[in-house]
């Protein structure tokens, strides 16, 4: 934003002391140089698999994150109730989700959201705006959202069906030779009949018997509290933005 040398000097000329001795202070009390307080809260919603609320002033966020059986991915998405639009010039619900998005994105192909072979758990993430009028409200989002991601549980599961790979048959001149004695081994091993032949626990992700893949999976906690943080959330990013004050309109 541009600002006249008018706007400008009214600007400088407020933050200045009234006497040479005394520091600047801002409008609400703090020194110049001084930040605003942040204020994090965790476990905020109790239907959320992880939920956050960041504070910093006037400006805070309600973040709930969600998981769910689907493909790898991480979906955000923003919402501005109309009474926090008030202090916004228009709804920047549309831009901040492309930019969550954006950012968060990468999680999804974390290996400790896989179930099976065929499936993984999804992230959804909702991001809920309070209020904005101390403004900074990307700031505020993504130390929210890092926080939820951080309180996350992923809920823990058991494989139940497991299908078994054919191995290649060997071929003559083009044409398959069944050379197997038994025409009904291969798919049959699934659900309770692998669990009678192997009693060994297995992880999700690993092979059952026969070197079969996992094809179905249950819930071992219904609740969610039993489940396991993300082992990567050291490497959730945090945005912080960058004002960079024309020197053009600076005083001394």
């Amino acid at each position: 934003m541009l600002l006249s040398k008018t706007e400008a000097s009214y600007l400088s000329e407020s933050i200045k002391p009234a006497t040479e001795s005394a520091h600047p202070l801002r409008a609400d009390g703090r020194p110049l140089l001084s930040f605003r307080p942040i204020n994090i809260i965790t476990n905020v919603s109790a239907q959320a698999n992880g939920s956050a609320r960041c504070q910093l002033s006037t400006s805070s966020s309600r973040i709930l994150t969600d998981v769910m059986v689907g493909w790898a991915k991480v979906e955000c998405t923003v919402d501005c109730p109309p009474a926090t639009l008030n202090t916004l010039a228009s709804d920047p619900s549309p831009m901040y989700t492309i930019y969550l998005n954006s950012i968060f994105s990468p999680l999804g192909s974390s290996k400790q959201l896989k179930i099976s072979s065929t499936q993984t758990w999804a992230l959804y993430i909702d991001v809920i705006v309070l209020s904005a009028s101390a403004g900074n409200l990307m700031d505020v989002m993504c130390l929210a959202v890092r926080a939820a991601l951080s309180d996350l549980k992923i809920p823990k599961t058991k494989e139940l069906g497991y299908q078994i790979q054919k191995p290649a048959r060997p071929t003559i001149d083009g044409m398959e030779v069944d050379i197997s004695a038994d025409k009904s081994e291969g798919m049959d091993d699934v659900g309770i009949k692998s669990f009678l032949k192997s009693r060994k626990p297995l992880v999700a992700g690993t092979h059952g018997p026969g070197g079969g893949k996992a094809i179905n999976f249950e819930l071992q906690d219904t609740d969610g509290n039993l489940g396991d943080r993300l082992i990567n959330k050291d490497d959730i990013p945090v945005v912080i933005t960058v004002n960079v004050v024309c020197l053009q309109y600076s005083y001394g």
